[in-house]
Order: structure tokens, then C-alpha cells, then sequence
């Protein structure tokens, strides 16, 4: 038994890795997507010595702002796969956990360990979206009136 009680400890370990590699990993992107044109604005603000009191509403400054949005919904949708990938395969490692729970004898193939799964083009498509939101966010933030 002493054999399984150390599988249940990795798995377990495995489940709580990738929980927390999750949140810190939406703590930079929200951190990133969110903090960001707030921090353009308070230097704006700062070099102006002012409170902005409007943007220029021309068809680029609108563009920016539905590339913006966009941007948030793809990091959004992507983030989501991102994680629905990794909560499968910590689905599959409890799976594992009460087999071996249940049935001390339980057959382990190579499968139950190995994670075959990328997320290099997940991450891609938001820092990309994170580059693009920032420029649309600069864009912006560069057409306000003090």
C-alpha cells in the first residue's frame, strides 16, 4: 500500500501545481489587461498636471476600441481552453487517486502520467492579444484632451 499512498501524494501534488501555475497565471494577465490603461492614464495625467476631459472620437479611435474588446474576448475565450485543458487532465489524475484508492491493485499505464497536451500556442495567442490590447489601449489613451 505504502507504493500507492506515494502515487496519491504525486497526483495530488500534480493537481495542486497546476491549480496555482492557473491563478498566477490569470493574476498576470488580469494584472496586465486591467491595471494597464489605468497606468497610461495616471501618466498622462501626471504630464498634463490635469483630469482628461475627452477623447477624440475619430474612426481610428474606435477601431481601437473594438480591437480592444476583441482582444479581451480572445485572451477571454483562450484563457478558458487553457484551463479547461489542464482541469481534464486533473480530472484524469483524481480519476487515478480513486482507482488506487478503491482498488489497491489498480493497473497504471503510461497514460496516467504523461501530458502529452501544449499550451505554447494557448500562451501565444494571449501575450499576443496582451501586445494588441496594450497598443489599442495606448492609441486611446493618446487621443484624450486634457
Amino acid at each position: 500500500m505504502a507504493h500507492e499512498d506515494t502515487l496519491i501524494e504525486h497526483f495530488s501534488r500534480e493537481i495542486e501545481t497546476q491549480t496555482k501555475n492557473m491563478m498566477t497565471f490569470r493574476a498576470r494577465i488580469n494584472f496586465a489587461v486591467f491595471v494597464g490603461p489605468f497606468v497610461l492614464l495616471g501618466s498622462i495625467m501626471v504630464r498634463a498636471n490635469g483630469v482628461p476631459r475627452g477623447v477624440t472620437p475619430d474612426k481610428r479611435t474606435v477601431l481601437a476600441g473594438i480591437v480592444l474588446l476583441m482582444s479581451y474576448i480572445l485572451m477571454a475565450c483562450t484563457c478558458a481552453k487553457i484551463e479547461r485543458q489542464m482541469w481534464k487532465r486533473c480530472n484524469e489524475w483524481r480519476k487515478t487517486i480513486t482507482r488506487l484508492i478503491t482498488d489497491g491493485s489498480a493497473v497504471l499505464t503510461e497514460q496516467d502520467f504523461v501530458f502529452e497536451e501544449s499550451v505554447m500556442l494557448g500562451y501565444a495567442l494571449v501575450y499576443t492579444a496582451i501586445i494588441i490590447a496594450f497598443g489599442c489601449a495606448v492609441w486611446i489613451v493618446s487621443r484624450v484632451h486634457m
